[in-house]
């Protein structure tokens, strides 16, 4: 830890304020790869390469003089919930082995100041920059809205929330990179995109069936029942999702390569040029196609009209015909149809998806519906959008050291504002209903 820190207080001031987070992680790695009884003389970032990784210059101070080397650190697709992850290194002699990758990447790091670093760019300038960082925002964006929609659609309906969404989306995609996986392997003539809709149909199919059975049998009299037993029960079921995912595939993270590299360039009027990632439409076209599909569900078909029903009153809707149970139900598969796509939106974007990554997932998701409006589908997609741009925006100006305590201030600052969310309706409005007797 003191080498590398002598060796970073090397660096001139103006270089400092232009390293990113995959080059100061790189840096770090040199005390570990060169000889110990080598004095390191500089340690500078070079420009990054696309192709080539990020690339840092160092210089050894031997007997025989000055040696300059070159170490060449490549790195899986940050996610907006977690720094960069390390999957190759290439040394002066080639590229290291798989086991001094594991122990650089999850010991030295770690200890040896692998703690998150902070890029401070400057503030983005014109429409054109402006315009980037809402697309930035898109991806983030659209699996916060996704998953706060799962929360927003059993609270509307019993007044509960139900906490073991976010450990769906986890387990939807796991389930997709095992699919994908293994139709991949078994069937190649299929062809990626066919593939692709399988796969995420499985996983999807998965989660919405788990979420349905916890609205059945025996779990369905805690939804209706005093207290909070239901919302212990749906605490107890996050962790034994997360357990047995842990225990069927292990701790580490899920990894697929770069699958959705494509982008699209565009030029803009003040000069400067648009990015479009792939991975960006997919999320939006998801996101937007999930919306819509639900929002003509909810207003254009009977199934919709059984819902705000049952919302309303419960027991009322009963006499008249409609099955609460059922409803629940089918309510439940639907909120976990779209936890399942926001992980497997989450994996196919980001490449990657952990155990352990469905806790802090479901958290913002719950924080995106207190935002909008808990118990509103609207309220929930505009609040995933907001976080999104939240974290995309306060990574550009401040960098992503302090972004989650940016996002629960966000939280605490429009509740005490505006108590029901920016979408959903003053507490003297929502509570002023009939009550069944």
């Amino acid at each position: 830890m003191l080498a590398c820190l002598a060796i970073v207080s090397l660096l001139p001031a103006g270089c400092a304020a232009e390293r990113d987070d995959a080059a100061e992680t790189c840096m770090r790695l040199v005390p570990a790869l060169v000889p110990p009884d080598a004095r390191l003389a500089l340690v500078a970032p070079l420009v990054p390469q696309p192709d080539d990784g990020t690339a840092v210059r160092f210089v050894l101070a031997t007997a025989n003089g000055l040696l300059e080397n070159r170490l060449t650190c490549r790195f899986a697709q940050p996610t907006p919930w977690g720094p960069p992850r390390l999957t190759e290194v290439v040394g002066p002699d080639g590229p290291v082995d798989a086991l001094t990758l594991f122990l650089l990447r999850d010991y030295w790091l770690p200890g040896g100041g692998g703690r998150e670093l902070v890029r401070r760019a400057p503030p983005p300038g014109g429409a054109g920059q402006l315009l980037q960082q809402l697309l930035n925002a898109l991806a983030g964006g659209s699996i916060y809205a996704l998953l706060a929609v799962a929360y927003s659609l059993v609270y509307g309906l019993i007044g509960r929330i139900h906490l073991a969404f976010g450990d769906l989306a986890m387990v939807g995609g796991h389930g997709l990179f095992v699919l994908l996986v293994s139709l991949l392997a078994s069937a190649p003539a299929l062809g990626l995109p066919l593939v692709f809709l399988l796969a995420a149909g499985g996983g999807t199919a998965l989660a919405a069936l788990l979420a349905r059975q916890t609205g059945s049998g025996p779990a369905l009299p805690l939804w209706h029942g005093p207290g909070h037993a239901a919302l212990i029960a749906t605490l107890g079921l996050s962790l034994a999702l997360r357990e047995a995912v842990r225990l069927a595939q292990g701790a580490r993270e899920a990894w697929l390569p770069p699958l959705l590299g494509g982008a699209l360039t565009l030029p803009l009027p003040d000069g400067t040029m648009l990015h479009l990632g792939a991975g960006q439409l997919l999320a939006g076209a998801t996101a937007l196609a999930a919306y819509a599909s639900l929002a003509f569900l909810l207003h254009g078909s009977a199934f919709g009209r059984t819902v705000r029903a049952c919302a309303d009153d419960a027991p009322m809707a009963a006499l008249c015909g409609i099955d609460p149970a059922r409803t629940l139900r089918a309510v439940f598969a639907i909120g976990g149809a779209f936890a399942a796509l926001a992980g497997a939106v989450m994996l196919l974007v980001y490449g990657t998806i952990g155990v352990e990554g469905g806790f802090l997932l479901g958290l913002k998701a719950i924080t995106a519906a207190l935002l909008g409006g808990m118990g509103s589908v609207h309220g929930a997609m505009l609040g995933g959008l907001l976080i999104g741009l939240l974290e995309s925006g306060w990574a550009v100006f401040f960098g992503g050291q302090w972004r989650e305590v940016a996002v629960f201030a966000l939280l605490a600052l429009v509740l005490l504002l505006r108590p029901g969310g920016l979408a959903g309706q003053p507490p003297a409005l929502a509570n002023d209903r009939f009550r069944p007797r």
